[in-house]
């Protein structure tokens, strides 16, 4: 039985493994995760496994995304070698109800808290993005379920996360109207539209998570780089001064831009190797 196989019971046990026919194009040459569905709630959540070592890690994308981000980090040898690897479709993107959206943060925490597992091995975090906030407070809602939280390139800062222009525009009354139209089909992808529909309360809910950052802990990871033109490089700086201090460690990336997982992902992968070598049980 793999480590995550064991849902708590917030949520109907997952189904059998079912076919995916990206799986062959994604892992040609090794072995494949496999492909599960959980229900919570009334919805289904979409997730896949790759089965390792004795640790847990839980891959969390950001928006918009799917669990195809995280796909050569399943195919690592060595994290297979250290931990069972999962990687999701968080809700409303993908398998995971495409636009039926969970904007708030705690609800995200909620959804996805079956994938902490209920075996009383503790799991590790990563998350992208927005995925970084949704793992800490998953964290903040769990934290003894949670080993560690690493964030990479984090959505965190409330100060720093106001929506942009072309944010404001999606959230118009005439751009809703058109949302799911043959018009809107044809000049913008439906996941940019379901993206908007997160990022527009992004700051009143890291606003509300951010005097519950004290109780974390476990140890925080976050990395940024230094020429990110969608989260700023200045959330190093936030992440410092408000993040616990003794169990916090933070990375600046000179080199590195939003998508340090995929353009770095030699770096990336080494320090969750680096991490579970530090966290791994006696």
């Amino acid at each position: 039985m793999s480590a995550c196989s064991q849902l708590p019971g917030a949520a109907e046990p997952a189904k059998p493994p079912r076919f995916d026919d990206r799986l062959a194009k994604l892992f040609p040459d090794g072995p494949q995760p496999e492909a599960h569905d959980y229900l919570v709630e009334g919805r289904s959540i979409h997730y896949l496994v790759m089965p390792g070592g004795p640790q847990r890690v839980l891959f969390i994308h950001g928006t918009p995304g799917n669990w195809q981000g995280w796909h050569r980090y399943l195919a690592d040898p060595r994290l297979r070698e250290r931990a069972t690897l999962i990687a999701v479709d968080r809700p409303g993107f993908s398998n995971s109800g495409s636009g039926q959206m969970a904007p708030a943060l705690a609800d995200q925490s909620r959804l996805l808290a079956p994938l902490l597992g209920s075996d009383g091995h503790k799991t590790w975090l990563v998350g992208h993005s927005l995925g970084g906030p949704i793992a800490a407070k998953m964290a903040m809602d769990h934290p003894d379920q949670v080993a560690g939280v690493l964030m990479l390139a984090p959505s965190i800062s409330p100060a720093l996360e106001h929506p942009r222009w072309f944010n404001h525009l999606a959230d118009t009354w005439l751009a809703r109207s058109l949302k799911g139209t043959w018009f809107q089909r044809l000049f913008a992808d439906d996941d940019l539209f379901n993206s908007n529909d997160e990022i527009m309360p992004l700051v009143g809910e890291l606003a509300a998570i951010e005097p519950d950052w004290t109780r974390l802990t476990m140890p925080l990871v976050v990395a940024q780089g230094m020429k990110d033109k969608l989260v700023s490089p200045r959330t190093a700086d936030y992440a410092e001064q408000t993040l616990p201090k003794p169990n916090t460690r933070v990375i600046r990336l000179p080199e590195d831009d939003h998508f340090l997982i995929w353009n770095d992902y030699p770096y990336c992968s080494g320090l969750i190797v680096e991490l579970l070598d530090q966290t791994s049980p006696p």
